[in-house]
C-alpha cells in the first residue's frame, strides 16, 4: 500500500498570535461609546501613577458595593468580611509604594498590593461559584481585577529587572 501523499494541513498550521497578548504590557485607555466600555492599549502614553491609583480606588469602591449586596447569611457575612479587607487594601498599599525608601521597598509594597488583588479576585470568583450574587454583576469587576493584577505584576517585573543593573 502506498503512503497517502495528501497533506492533512497540520504541518502547515501556525498558531495565530492573539493581538491583545502582544499589547497586554501597555497601559489601558478607557472610554465609553453609548453604554459599552471599550479599553484600548496605549503604548505611546504610559499610565501615570495617579491614573493607576485612581483605578485601584475605583476598584475598591466597587468592591464595597458588592460586599453590601452579599446576602446576610453565615457564608455571605464571612465572604463579605474577607473581601472588604483584601479588596480595599490594594490602593493604599500601591499609594504607599510611591514613598518607598528603596527599590526593594518599592517592589515589596507593590507585591503586597498584588497579593491583595489576587485574593480579591479569588473571593469574587468564589461568590460566583457559591451563587451568592449573579455572575452578570461580577464579570466586569473580575475582569478589572485581572487587568490590575497584570499591570502590577508587570510593574514588579520591571522594577526587579532594574534592580539587577
Amino acid at each position: 500500500m502506498k503512503p497517502d501523499n495528501r497533506s492533512s494541513g497540520i504541518e502547515n498550521y501556525r498558531p495565530r498570535l492573539n493581538p491583545i497578548s502582544r499589547l497586554q504590557d501597555y497601559p489601558i485607555l478607557d472610554f465609553k461609546i453609548s453604554q459599552i466600555q471599550i479599553q484600548i492599549p496605549n503604548p505611546t502614553n504610559p499610565m501615570k501613577q495617579e491614573e493607576l491609583s485612581e483605578r485601584l480606588w475605583n476598584f475598591a469602591a466597587r468592591i464595597g458595593k458588592i460586599v453590601d449586596a452579599l446576602p446576610d447569611t453565615r457564608l455571605g457575612r464571612h465572604v463579605a468580611g474577607q473581601l472588604v479587607r483584601c479588596g480595599t487594601s490594594a490602593p493604599p498599599n500601591y499609594d504607599e509604594s510611591g514613598a518607598a525608601e528603596s527599590r526593594d521597598d518599592f517592589v515589596h509594597k507593590l507585591s503586597i498590593a498584588l497579593k491583595e488583588l489576587r485574593e480579591s479576585r479569588g473571593w469574587l470568583k468564589f461568590i460566583v461559584k457559591a451563587e451568592l450574587l449573579p455572575i452578570g454583576r461580577l464579570t466586569d469587576l473580575i475582569d478589572e481585577s485581572e487587568q490590575l493584577c497584570r499591570i502590577l505584576g508587570k510593574s514588579i517585573l520591571t522594577a526587579k529587572s532594574g534592580r539587577r543593573r
